[in-house]
C-alpha cells in the first residue's frame, strides 16, 4: 500500500531532498512550505504520516500536530527539530506526535522512523478489523458457547439485564 507522507518544511533544499528519498522509498508525498498551505491539504485529504518542522514561518508544527489530533486523528505525526531538548519532546508528545527527530539528521534514521510508524498503523487497522469481526461474530448476550438449557437461560438473562447500568454477578457451577 502506498502511504501518503505531509512534509511541511519551509526550507526548500531540505523539503525537496525528504519527498526525493520518500518518493524513492515509495511513500506518496506531498510537500507544504508552510501552516496554511499544510492546513489546507490536512482539510482536502487524510495522509498516514505528517512530517512537520517544528518552527515555521506562519505557525508551529506543534499547531499543526493537534490541528491533525483533532481533525484526522489516523494520521500519526512526527515533528522535526533543530532545537531539540527534552523539553521539546515533551512538547511535542503532549501535543499528539507519537515521536520526533532531531535536525541534522540521516535519511536512514528517518525512514527507520518512518518504517515504525507503518507498522504501527498496520497493527491499529488490523486490531480495527478484528474487533470488527468479533463484534459481527458474538451478537450481544450469545458470547457463552453450548446448546444446553442452562446456557440458554444465562443468554436470555444476560440479554435482560444488559440494557441496565449496574453490575450483574452471574454463578454457578462449571462445565
Amino acid at each position: 500500500m502506498n502511504r501518503q507522507v505531509l512534509i511541511v518544511e519551509d526550507e526548500k533544499s531540505l523539503r525537496s531532498n525528504l519527498q526525493r528519498y520518500l518518493d524513492a522509498q515509495g511513500y506518496g508525498v506531498t510537500p507544504a512550505a508552510d501552516g496554511a498551505r499544510a492546513r489546507a491539504l490536512l482539510d482536502a485529504q487524510v495522509f498516514d504520516v505528517l512530517l512537520t518542522d517544528l518552527r515555521l514561518p506562519d505557525v508551529t508544527g506543534l499547531d499543526l500536530v493537534e490541528h491533525v489530533r483533532r481533525c484526522s486523528p489516523s494520521t500519526v505525526s512526527l515533528v522535526m527539530t533543530a532545537y531539540g531538548s527534552l523539553d521539546t519532546a515533551l512538547q511535542a508528545f503532549r501535543h499528539g506526535a507519537y515521536d520526533y527527530i532531531q535536525k541534522p539528521f540521516s535519511l536512514k534514521e528517518l525512514g527507520l522512523k518512518l518504517e515504525k510508524v507503518v507498522r504501527l498503523k498496520d497493527l491499529f487497522y488490523e486490531n480495527v478489523q478484528l474487533r470488527q469481526a468479533l463484534q459481527e461474530d458474538l451478537a450481544p448476550g450469545e458470547g457463552l458457547l453450548g446448546c444446553s438449557q442452562a446456557i440458554a437461560a444465562v443468554n436470555d438473562l444476560v440479554r435482560k439485564v444488559a440494557p441496565a447500568r449496574a453490575t450483574v454477578l452471574i454463578t454457578g457451577e462449571s462445565g
